[in-house]
C-alpha cells in the first residue's frame, strides 16, 4: 500500500498571549492501490498498444464489434475492473477473444479467433 503524508501547522494566535503557539498535525492516507494492480498510466500504455495494432490492420470503430471493443477498454481504463472479451466478429470471420486485467500478474491481450460463421 501507498502511504502519503502531510504536514499540517496549526498556529494559535490569541490578543492574550504574546508567545508563538504552534501545533504539527500529521495525516496519513492510504491509497486502497495493491501492490500486484497497474496504475492508470500502466493501463493506459496496454490500451494503447492495443489500439495501435488494430490501427495496423485498418480496423476502426465503423466495424460494430470494433466498437463495442472499444467501450471494453474504456471501462478498462476508466474503472481497472477485469474484462474477458469474447465478441462475434462474423465480417472477417473472426471472434475477438482476449483479457483485459489490472493485475500484473496476468497478461492483457486481445486475439482475433478463426471461426466459421453461418
Amino acid at each position: 500500500m501507498s502511504n502519503k503524508t502531510k504536514k499540517l501547522r496549526h498556529s494559535n494566535n490569541s490578543s492574550n498571549n504574546s508567545s508563538n503557539n504552534s501545533t504539527t498535525t500529521t495525516i496519513t492516507t492510504t491509497t486502497n492501490m495493491k501492490p500486484n494492480e497497474m496504475t492508470i498510466e500502466e493501463r493506459k500504455a496496454a490500451t494503447m498498444r492495443i489500439i495501435k495494432q488494430l490501427k495496423d490492420l485498418d480496423l476502426n470503430i465503423s466495424h460494430p464489434p470494433i466498437k463495442k471493443l472499444f467501450g471494453f477498454l474504456k471501462k478498462y481504463n476508466d474503472d481497472g475492473i477485469r474484462q474477458v472479451i469474447n465478441i462475434p466478429f462474423p465480417d472477417v470471420n473472426r471472434r475477438i477473444k482476449g483479457l483485459l486485467s489490472p493485475s500484473k500478474r496476468e497478461d492483457t491481450h486481445i486475439m482475433f479467433k478463426y471461426e466459421k460463421f453461418d
